[in-house]
């Protein structure tokens, strides 16, 4: 390895010691480091991160292992926003580099061994090599099959002549997930576009399923791929092999409370005030004697009980069902005085207050003026 590059890596090592400690700790073998952390120690590394991630991470995973004196993988989040891509916009560019999407998981499949390479034994110079099926010898091939084929080549003499005999065979776990845009990413007559996303080996340990989920909502940092199902077959389809994911919203057991925050919790505890508290913090610029029933059941409806046993050994759980009946229009009204940020044409801004606004726009637009009852409603739809 290069002299600069290990320099490099020594440097992006102090960076990232103490999270890959707290890793470890918790007995992982993977070391997520952030793409920010990697920039900052060495710009042209970042870059090779995102154009060349196979071998980029071949590298650092080589070299965090030597460092711990243990086999790690490397696991790369925080993108540049360039990098992040809607699902529908993932095209033949792509393939091979490293991207960020986002989307819904639809479909998620059992966890599954795929075979990744075999190790095969030529009769002719009695040689034994190992044929890698897609990943590492994806440079030879442009594309991934999930097919098992004899090696053509001897990789020992480089002879093709002779037969090839299957002697062992490499295995990794493996999850497909089918994953969807969100709604909130589609614009107006679109239909939402899927993808494929593969996850292996750490991505699919049992702490890992509850993120993948269908329903969940994930962020997704992989390579993109294109897979074959034929030799044949000239249209290819695009997949992503997952390097990265997390789910858009966390998980509750994934929030860590610092001992600040617990200080907190504790002295708020002993308060004996505090749904009241935790009430009030609800959006507090909405107050009133009927908001506040509304709040305190939001309150309990966010948390659980105790369980409790009583004396004759019965148990009562912790948990009740609550159901929060009301308008949705709750709070959404304001009154003529609010202030409100208007720009005009020429850009200058102005606050004024909405009363005001609005009977100037009424001024302005009589004719656009529609009366329903004792309401008039401004109808400013070619506007």
């Amino acid at each position: 390895m290069d002299e600069q590059l290990v320099k490099k890596l020594q440097e992006l090592y102090s960076i990232v010691k103490d999270e890959i400690s707290e890793s470890l700790k918790k007995g992982s073998c993977t070391i997520i480091i952030s793409h920010k952390a990697i920039a900052a120690v060495d710009i042209k590394l970042a870059e090779e991160v995102l154009n060349n991630p196979k071998n980029t991470l071949k590298v650092l995973e080589k070299f965090f292992s030597q460092k711990l004196g243990i086999n790690v993988k490397v696991r790369i989040k925080d993108l540049p926003k360039d990098r992040w891509i809607r699902i529908r916009d993932i095209r033949s560019e792509h393939i091979g580099k490293l991207i960020e999407t986002e989307g819904i998981i639809k479909v998620s499949t059992e966890v599954r061994p795929v075979v990744v390479a075999v190790k095969y034994y030529h009769n002719k110079c009695g040689g034994e090599f190992w044929y890698n099926l897609f990943g590492e010898d994806s440079d030879k091939e442009q594309f991934i099959r999930f097919k098992i084929e004899k090696p053509k080549v001897c990789s020992v003499c480089g002879e093709s002549e002779g037969r090839f005999v299957e002697v062992e065979r490499k295995t990794v776990d493996m999850q497909r997930l089918l994953v969807e845009e969100t709604p909130d990413q589609i614009e107006r007559g679109e239909q939402p576009a899927q993808i494929i996303v593969f996850l292996t080996e750490d991505l699919c340990e049992p702490r890992m399923e509850r993120r993948t989920i269908p329903g969940t909502r994930i962020r997704i940092v992989g390579v993109v791929e294109a897979l074959q199902n034929s030799k044949t077959q000239a249209v290819l389809d695009l997949i992503i092999n997952a390097v990265y994911i997390e789910p858009v919203e966390k998980d509750i057991e994934d929030i860590k409370i610092s001992e600040e925050d617990e200080l907190k919790i504790k002295e708020l505890a002993k308060s004996g005030d505090v749904l009241n508290i935790l009430a009030r913090s609800i959006a507090p610029s909405i107050h009133g004697k009927h908001y506040e029933h509304i709040k305190k059941a939001l309150i309990l409806q966010l948390v659980g009980g105790v369980k409790k046993i009583r004396s004759d050994g019965t148990r009562v759980r912790g948990d009740i069902h609550m159901l929060l009946i009301g308008d949705p229009g709750t709070g959404k009204s304001i009154t003529p005085d609010s202030k409100i940020v208007i720009i005009d044409e020429s850009r200058k801004i102005n606050v004024v207050p909405i009363g005001e606004f609005v009977d100037q726009l009424i001024e302005d637009n009589t004719n656009k003026v529609i009366l329903y009852g004792d309401t008039e409603i401004l109808n400013l739809l070619d506007i």
